[in-house]
């Protein structure tokens, strides 16, 4: 497998950073679920930090992501694709990537903001963003909410344009971003 994208296919880099940066949306999700929605306990205090290491990892793999989506552009969209699904899946696209600066960066601001540093696994303390203000603090953990919320039916939606892709249109969009999930065979080729 090719460690760059080319015009046909993503390459290793891209997808280890498609999977990776899904693994710790979903699993952030469910821990950000299981931390709002129950009474606090000394369990979840000591989970706080974990999620709000994981969210900086969401972040640091994000911003290399775009760096790389600069330098290893990806395949354009097939060309068997109606217009409105190419638009559908650019504004699809642009809202995780979206996402996935937002909700790092309002779960930063909120802790900074509750004069709640960040570390970083124990290595070291991320600089507070903002001073401690009990307003910033209703106001990210807001945006924070809405949208983690916002979130997952945005996920849903993207998995299930990819699973129509596979198995309705049964063209190549899914399997080009699976690892080793793409034999050379032409572009529509089930």
């Amino acid at each position: 497998m090719q460690f760059r994208n080319t015009k046909e296919r993503f390459g290793a880099v891209t997808k280890t950073f498609h999977w990776t940066i899904a693994l710790f949306i979903a699993c952030l999700i469910c821990l950000g679920i299981y931390l709002e929605d129950y009474a606090t306990t000394p369990e979840k205090i000591r989970l706080f930090p974990v999620h709000k290491e994981f969210g900086i990892c969401v972040l640091m793999l994000a911003t290399a992501r775009v760096l790389w989506h600069l330098y290893s552009r990806p395949p354009g969209s097939l060309a068997s694709l109606k217009a409105w699904e190419t638009w559908g899946a650019r504004i699809a696209h642009a809202l995780l990537y979206l996402a996935m600066f937002v909700m790092p960066l309002s779960g930063w601001l909120l802790s900074s903001a509750a004069g709640k540093s960040v570390s970083f696994f124990g290595l070291f303390m991320l600089p507070d963003l903002v001073a401690k203000s009990e307003e910033l603090k209703e106001f990210f953990e807001e945006v924070h909410g809405i949208a983690g919320w916002s979130l997952i039916p945005l996920i849903a939606l993207h998995a299930a344009g990819a699973l129509k892709h596979h198995f309705i249109d049964k063209d190549i969009t899914l399997r080009r971003m699976l690892p080793f999930g793409l034999k050379d065979q032409g572009e529509n080729s089930p």
